[in-house]
């Protein structure tokens, strides 16, 4: 009877040790099927990519035209599956417009906006244009005056969002973090004197990305360099309005932390960005921002700054794009970013300023863009059911 016992309790013991040694739940593996982007009306070059978006039934991919050394032009596609693609009509109206790269764009009500800079000038600093939808499908640069995105006070002008009640861009002045408004795409507003926003004696502000959550409210997330402290901790902001914000809590440690993209999820917002010597998850419910699991390992020899391209979610799968300071890799989480493992991408880019990874979802479909400074491509592939 003893043995007996004995046997059952260690088939109990072996069996919850099977269990609690189970491997956790891992991304699916996706299929990639290469697609063409036509070359754009105009001087043939390299075509470059940098960001997309879906739109209704259309996806929208953006990037460029390289001609030559320096020289470039904007270029914009469209697509109802993803494999055939449209050029887009540009319509530039100013000298530095004609040779944007478009870097963001964003989707709102079926409406499409974009935001591209071209390096130059007396300084070499980016000269912003912002780009709204025309009635014919047609995309038209906005005249906006120099100190708007640029100036004395510019630091950097980031991503393009939207939302219910318009578009906002979020970037860095001198005074900190900062953000631009706008209701339609025709005109921006800079907001860079919010208190809650702009630096003061206690925290040196940045912003990295913004997004629009089910609950109302625009939210911001970046960092900050706290007097007293060398390592950044995160931050986040929120506003109703896009002109007057409130600080939230984020937590932290002693490591360094930055939250570099945001997007909401069923229940909340997901972030995702630089933890220590890893990449970290940031999850907010009910108002509230707790630190989740990290993934990935930042490379020792890094030849560049680590961070995270781009992050989206599906209702199966999230995709983090994301450079270790070496090279850029795609992750995959099936559980809301409980758990990551890196998925198997046609390509892996080095990090360097003209080299890209981007990945977005929409519904089950994925859209993979990248480049390699000598060729902008486009992957596709179904999320497994």
């Amino acid at each position: 009877m003893r043995r007996a016992i004995g046997a059952v309790l260690l088939l109990l013991m072996a069996a919850a040790c099977t269990d609690a040694e189970e491997d956790p739940p891992a991304a699916p593996s996706l299929e990639w099927t290469e697609t063409s982007l036509s070359m754009p009306g105009g001087q043939a070059g390299r075509v470059a990519v940098r960001d997309a978006a879906r739109c209704g039934e259309q996806w929208y991919v953006v990037g460029a035209v390289f001609a030559g050394p320096g020289e470039s032009r904007p270029a914009a596609w469209r697509s109802a599956d993803g494999q055939a693609w449209t050029a887009l009509v540009m319509r530039p109206r100013s000298y530095w417009a004609r040779r944007n790269v478009i870097y963001s764009v964003a989707c709102r009500s079926g409406e499409v906006a974009m935001i591209g800079a071209k390096e130059g000038g007396a300084h070499g600093n980016p000269r912003v244009s912002t780009w709204r939808q025309l009635a014919d499908g047609s995309f038209e640069s906005v005249t906006a005056p120099f100190e708007l995105y640029g100036g004395p006070h510019a630091v950097n002008v980031g991503r393009l969002v939207a939302g219910p009640p318009g578009w906002l861009i979020v970037g860095n002045r001198f005074s900190g973090a900062a953000v631009w408004t706008s209701p339609d795409a025709r005109a921006f507003r800079l907001v860079d004197d919010d208190p809650a926003l702009r630096r003061d004696a206690e925290l040196d502000t940045f912003a990295v990305d913004a997004t629009y959550a089910a609950g109302g409210a625009w939210t911001v997330v970046g960092g900050a360099q706290r007097q007293g402290r060398v390592p950044r901790v995160p931050m986040a902001w929120v506003s109703t309005d896009g002109v007057a914000w409130r600080r939230v809590k984020v937590p932290y440690d002693e490591e360094f932390a930055e939250l570099q993209r945001v997007t909401p999820i069923a229940d909340g917002q997901l972030a995702v960005g630089v933890k220590g010597s890893r990449f970290g998850t940031w999850r907010e419910t009910g108002g509230r921002w707790r630190s989740g699991p990290v993934f990935g390992h930042i490379d020792d020899d890094i030849t560049a700054a680590p961070f995270v391209s781009a992050l989206a979610v599906a209702d199966r799968l999230v995709l983090a794009s994301a450079s270790d300071g070496r090279q850029y890799a795609l992750w995959g989480s099936p559980d809301a970013g409980a758990h990551w493992s890196m998925l198997d991408t046609p390509v892996q880019p080095e990090t360097a300023g003209e080299q890209v990874l981007i990945a977005r979802i929409s519904g089950d479909e994925v859209l993979l863009l990248a480049d390699d400074a000598k060729s902008g491509r486009v992957w596709q592939a179904a999320v497994p059911g």
